[in-house]
């Protein structure tokens, strides 16, 4: 049976997505032409260099004409041309283009997807179109791109720290996975191993206390070392009796656990969502160190694709170190959000930052079970 509202809301993703593209091309085009004089043949690399390898040769240098090749140029020159866009603001290109995906394929949208879309299309037009004063090139825009559609009343975008836009399901009970990965490699031996296996079973004691929160949750509790293994899949805590044991061996391998994780999500989401309303799944990384291996990042990179319907929202909470580098590592994703770096604190005892580390996702888990919407709310 087709479903008209969703049909109506990829129909205005789409129109969106044309008009935009139309109403800022000129001021694009300055920018990239005073960005370099061969930005043409650059956009192309980039593109190729981003997507695959083969569209360098697929692609002729006015491709500019297509709207997606535009925005994915846009995306791939964020931190050279387009800063202004996403710096201090809560938009991001990625999410973006991963509405515009979902719009054109097989992907489901929604009405906080629709207001997203069109609020962050009308704050690139509101800054491209104020800040765009530098001679255009003769030759662009192409005499057969549209002139920009006329100013409209646009629905507000409320600011939020972490969103959960819901999937399918409408009138089905919620039901809100979590996901939470433990750092079990060598270096958290006896007071970090022991911290984590005192601290979930305090997890599922608080995840019982309250019947709504132990009705709605579901949970899944992963290890990680030099390899990834799931001590528990995705249940509803009510249904747990003994939480499982986590022993400490090994190196912190973060490829392994993402590439897991997104086989258990891309396996366990679509049966859960056959009788409830299942919203984006989240995910908890408590670890005490950055990565041993060194090809994790495009593995994170598929695992947050904004394209997947149940891309996870990811949270990683580093127990004892400054994450600085993870955080720069993040810049390279291309296709999908960021995750939340939360800090533990520094100059405790392991035993005690993993505690408050684990007590921290307790009280998200419980907060957001309880908050009433779709949001996200992270413990402090």
């Amino acid at each position: 049976m087709i479903d008209q509202a969703e049909v109506d809301r990829k129909n205005q993703v789409s129109t969106e997505f044309r008009n935009t593209h139309a109403a800022i091309y000129e001021a694009c085009a300055r920018r990239w032409e005073n960005w370099r004089e061969d930005y043409l043949v650059e956009l192309r690399r980039l593109y190729a260099e981003h997507q695959k390898p083969e569209y360098e040769k697929k692609l002729s240098l006015k491709t500019l004409v297509d709207p997606v090749f535009f925005f994915r140029s846009m995306q791939n020159t964020e931190n050279d041309v387009f800063g202004d866009l996403v710096t201090g603001v809560q938009f991001t290109f990625r999410r973006f283009m991963g509405i515009r995906n979902a719009a054109s394929h097989e992907g489901a949208v929604t009405e906080e997807d629709v207001r997203y879309f069109i609020a962050f299309a009308d704050h690139m037009k509101a800054v491209l179109l104020s800040t765009s004063s530098v001679p255009l090139a003769e030759d662009w825009p192409p005499k057969h791109v549209p002139p920009p559609p006329s100013p409209a009343v646009r629905p507000s975008f409320p600011v939020v720290s972490v969103g959960l836009p819901a999937a399918p399901g409408e009138g089905l009970p919620q039901a809100l996975a979590f996901y939470v990965l433990c750092d079990t490699s060598y270096s958290m031996a006896e007071e970090g191993i022991d911290a984590v296996n005192l601290s979930i079973t305090e997890m599922h004691d608080h995840l019982l206390a309250d019947p709504v929160v132990a009705d709605k949750v579901r949970i899944s509790l992963i290890s990680f070392s030099s390899d990834a293994s799931v001590e528990m899949a995705l249940t509803r805590p009510s249904d747990v009796a003994t939480m499982p044991t986590f022993v400490a061996s090994g190196l912190t391998n973060y490829g392994r656990v993402f590439s897991l994780l997104k086989s258990r999500i891309d396996a366990e989401l679509p049966v859960l969502a056959q009788t409830n309303r299942v919203v984006r799944p989240v995910v908890f990384m408590v670890t005490d160190g950055e990565p041993n291996d060194k090809d994790w990042l495009p593995r994170l990179d598929d695992l947050v694709d904004a394209g997947n319907l149940y891309a996870p929202v990811v949270v990683i909470l580093p127990c004892g170190f400054v994450a600085d580098g993870l955080a720069a590592a993040f810049n390279g994703l291309k296709k999908g959000a960021s995750p939340r770096i939360l800090p533990t604190g520094m100059g405790k005892p392991l035993r005690e930052v993993v505690r408050d580390a684990i007590r921290s996702v307790t009280r998200s888990i419980v907060n957001t079970a309880t908050g009433g919407d779709d949001t996200l709310v992270l413990g402090d």
